[in-house]
């Protein structure tokens, strides 16, 4: 007569001796000791990496904003030396003098109305259609005064980023610092940096300011170095 019998692993799902179902409470505690433990361990390395790599991403784009500045006061400066020497043939006598007289007289007239840079934040991206008169003083065609145009038609820099930090500190914002503001909006003294700020000057896209001579980190805190971002690029 055959006889079916289970199959000798089957006794360990009806309580063979030897065998139990799950973990134990002190089992999952021990596990979860040392998943925290690990976490712990691991956290702070990597709160500091990210922190490291926010830091490198915020000085790149301050650097990339100053070589941007730099680059716009070069091309104004380049054209508007080019147009006054066109207007001094050398041919006419006194014409050398008389030349670097008007250039120095078209660089002071574009740093006092701020048109040596970037004429508000977003003319770092965009300058197209942006042209504009300096004085240049008497000159050997013109013997009272004269005028040389400036056309900017470029762009100095494809997009601003947004501030690395903002994700962490809500306030952490780009500050930029009007070269020429205007009387209508008294300027923002920041007691940090011991200067003058016209941001909220482009704020409300008024655009009265003219000129970005500095930009900086505002509300990003100390740098891993001890450094304080806020004067980075002071």
């Amino acid at each position: 007569m055959f006889t079916f019998q289970s199959p000798t692993y089957g006794k360990a799902f009806f309580g063979c001796p030897g065998s139990r179902l799950g973990v134990t409470i002190i089992e999952l505690l021990v596990v979860t000791t040392i998943l925290g433990l690990l976490a712990a361990l691991v956290f702070p390395a990597f709160k500091l990496m990210q922190q490291r790599d926010k830091e490198v991403r915020l000085h790149g784009i301050l650097v990339d904003l100053d070589y941007a500045r730099n680059a716009y006061t070069a091309y104004v400066t380049r054209q508007l030396i080019g147009k006054v020497e066109a207007a001094h043939p050398t041919s006419i006598p006194g014409w050398e003098k008389l030349r670097s007289k008007a250039i120095e007289k078209a660089i002071k007239s574009g740093k006092d109305g701020g048109l040596l840079f970037p004429q508000n934040p977003s003319k770092f991206v965009d300058s197209s259609g942006v042209s504009f008169d300096l004085a240049t003083g008497p000159t050997v065609v013109t013997p009272t005064a004269g005028v040389v145009t400036v056309v900017i038609n470029q762009r100095f820099i494809r997009r601003i980023p947004p501030h690395p930090f903002v994700g962490w500190y809500p306030t952490a914002h780009f500050e930029f610092e009007g070269a020429s503001p205007s009387k209508a909006f008294p300027l923002m003294p920041l007691v940090w940096q011991d200067k003058q700020v016209a941001s909220a000057e482009w704020v409300s896209g008024g655009e009265t300011a003219t000129g970005v001579s500095n930009v900086w980190s505002v509300g990003a805190g100390i740098a891993i170095d001890g450094s304080i971002t806020d004067k980075w690029n002071q």
